[in-house]
């Protein structure tokens, strides 16, 4: 079942993609993708077992539905910027929320995104900006978040920087 769910992501996504560009002041497809990507790694999570979203999304071979993830905050953002000073729409609350009840337990998920920064084989900057995502949002905001957790972002991020500096993502 996950091969074939996972198998009509990459073309769902590309759809999705599409119709943000042909619309770029609507925020219907950036938000259509996100709740397709939180709908995915909710069906992830249920197949794995595991207890958490956060350690089912730690495991090393959830890459992909890490992956979906990183999407669907960028989505949000995205249609958050063309929303601008105006309220969200239904949907794009539900998103919100959607991807916020994906962070579980942020102890258990720093902690296993950490680990996973220890492995030689997977690719660090995607983890390192997952790593920063989640320390904003355990806060809600880079304003309410501690000053401890705004200093180690920032160093995740400059060492995205010092491995690539083109690494604007």
């Amino acid at each position: 079942r996950e091969t074939a769910v996972l198998a009509r992501v990459e073309p769902t996504r590309h759809a999705f993609r599409e119709a943000s560009a042909l619309d770029d002041t609507s925020e219907y497809g950036h938000i259509a993708l996100a709740r397709m990507c939180v709908d995915v790694i909710e069906f992830g999570y249920q197949e794995s077992g595991e207890r958490t979203y956060a350690a089912f999304l730690a495991k090393p071979v959830a890459g992909v539905y890490r992956d979906l993830l990183e999407e669907a905050e960028e989505s949000i953002d995205a249609a958050q910027e063309i929303r601008g000073d105006d309220r969200a729409s239904f949907a794009a609350e539900e998103a919100e929320l959607g991807v916020l009840r994906l962070y579980d337990d942020y102890q258990a998920l720093l902690q296993g995104w950490r680990s996973l920064l220890d492995r030689p084989d997977l690719y660090k900057p995607p983890i390192r900006r997952r790593l920063a995502r989640a320390y904003r949002n355990r806060h809600g905001s880079w304003r309410k978040a501690s000053p401890r957790d705004v200093r180690q972002a920032v160093e995740l991020l400059e060492e995205n920087l010092r491995d690539d500096p083109r690494d604007f993502a």
